[in-house]
Formats: structure tokens, C-alpha cells, sequence
């Protein structure tokens, strides 16, 4: 596999560069890095502040449903995230994998610096996946940390398969309209 550079990333970018649409959606041009392009945190939330569940604990054999509370803030409003409290977010943007590249999600230094921990863990975005990333956001720092949509946020890279993939991603969170809470069931 080989890593895309800027100004190929700009080009799988543009809108009629692949039957499956642009790479990364909607697309700014100045937010591409030399290997990667930054992504801008979204406006739909996941928290667990007051969530009660049965046991209190997680079964991961028989994981409970739904967990946390979904909400929606508008562009010119915050989300407060306290030391230790983790939440999901979203991209606002979507990414469209073709069969025949695979990307990698990661927080950005400058904001890890703050304490902010931005996908510590599931990162990997397999070869034919379609829509906005889910974050799974953690504050170590502490004090509290604000959160506002459309901030540059966590960067994305990809890389080129030597083959497309026989088997493209077609899984349980494909084609989502926004943030995503888990869907594992034991397996």
C-alpha cells in the first residue's frame, strides 16, 4: 500500500473523480495537509452523562440498546466536555472509500496537546466505506474542554490497496446520516 500525497487526495477530492463519488465530502482545499486532510467536527452528539443502565456495568456478550443520549447543537453553540467524560461525535464531512483505498482516522496533535483524545482506538476506515466518520472524543485534561462544530478537529489519510478489495465494506455502519452509537452484538 502507498500513502496519498496532497495533491492526489485533491484529486480523488473533486467531484466527478470516482463513480463513487468525491473521497472526502464536501471538500476544502485548504484543509488538505501533505498526507492527509483535516476533517471539521460536527453538530450531532452522543453523551452518557446520567445514563443508567440495567447492571450498571456492560456485558459485552449481550451489549445494552440504546445507550446515551443523542442531541444536536446548532453552529453557534458548544458542547462542555468535562475531565474524564467521553462522547460521540461526527464529521461534517462524509468520506466515500473506493474498493481500492483504505484510510486511517486520527486526532490532530495541536488539540492532543490540550488533553483532548480523539479516536483512541478504531481509526481504521476499510476500502468501500461510505459517510461521516463517528469520533469517540475523551478529555484527560483537568478542566473542562468546549467543543464547537465545524472546528478543524482529527485529519484523515489514505492509502492506496496494490489490489481493489474483492470484499468492499458493506457493514453496519455504512452509509450513516450522522453520529453513530455501537452496534456490536457479541460478534
Amino acid at each position: 500500500m502507498s500513502i496519498l500525497a496532497d495533491h492526489q487526495i485533491y484529486q480523488l477530492c473533486q467531484p466527478h473523480a470516482s463513480v463513487h463519488g468525491p473521497l472526502v465530502d464536501p471538500f476544502d482545499e485548504e484543509r488538505v495537509q501533505p498526507a492527509s486532510i483535516d476533517l471539521t467536527l460536527g453538530n450531532e452528539f452522543i453523551t452518557f452523562e446520567g445514563v443508567k443502565l440495567h447492571n450498571d456495568v456492560i456485558d459485552l456478550a449481550n451489549p445494552p440498546r440504546p445507550i446515551g443520549n443523542h442531541s444536536v447543537i446548532g453552529d453557534d453553540e458548544f458542547i462542555r466536555l468535562n475531565p474524564l467524560e467521553f462522547i460521540l461525535g461526527v464529521t461534517r464531512e462524509r468520506i466515500n472509500c473506493p474498493p481500492n483505498v483504505a484510510a486511517k482516522l486520527d486526532g490532530k496533535s495541536s488539540l492532543a496537546r490540550f488533553g483532548l483524545l480523539i479516536h483512541v482506538t478504531g481509526g481504521f476506515v476499510d476500502p468501500g466505506f461510505r459517510g461521516p466518520l463517528t469520533l469517540e472524543i475523551f478529555n484527560v485534561f483537568p478542566i473542562p474542554i468546549i467543543l464547537r462544530p465545524g472546528l478543524p478537529f482529527c485529519q484523515v489519510g489514505f492509502q492506496r490497496l496494490y489490489a481493489p478489495a474483492a470484499r468492499p465494506y458493506s457493514g453496519r455502519y455504512q452509509d450513516a446520516e450522522g453520529v453513530e452509537g455501537s452496534k456490536y452484538d457479541g460478534r
